[in-house]
């Protein structure tokens, strides 16, 4: 259930119950954000506080912080050859069932094509084994990467 190619954004906002958009464009301190936003917000419901650090401890119950490590990773190499390129854009929409963090990049991918052969190592592995929701705005020109956190699938 991991990679749906199905879900829209519509949607996965009905789903999270969705409230407010943030939107974040200086890559390195964009994931932070994201990070310090999500754990502010539902820090009474989170049993452990996410961390972009635990992914460079293996920490696989993050999810939040492999996403926004590996999209991210994606997202900024993904546009390196093009002419005039812009960073990655990162959104965050909060709910109060959820939330969701988009990584937009200019250059589309075939996400469909990319994600449908099974890999054990790398970005792709992690997508294809992740517990929470991972969509995309169109499966087959990729601009934009979502991930979809319910508050009852709680880490």
């Amino acid at each position: 259930m991991p990679l749906d190619f199905q879900q829209t954004l519509p949607e996965a906002l009905t789903n999270i119950g969705f409230q407010e958009h943030h939107s974040f464009a200086e890559y390195g301190q964009a994931q932070w954000s994201i990070i310090d936003v999500v754990n502010d917000r539902y820090n009474t419901i989170l049993k452990d506080k996410f961390d972009l650090y635990h992914w460079l401890w293996y920490h696989e119950e993050d999810e939040l912080a492999y996403f926004l490590i590996e999209a991210g990773s994606n997202a900024f190499h993904g546009d390196q050859n093009q002419v005039g390129q812009k960073v990655p854009t990162f959104h965050l929409w909060l709910g109060s069932r959820g939330f969701i963090v988009g990584v937009q990049q200019e250059k589309a991918f075939p996400a469909l094509e990319l994600f449908s052969q099974r890999t054990e190592t790398g970005g792709s592995a992690f997508f294809q084994r992740a517990k929470r929701v991972i969509f995309f705005d169109n499966p087959s020109k990729t601009k934009t990467v979502y991930f979809l956190y319910p508050l009852n699938l709680i880490k």
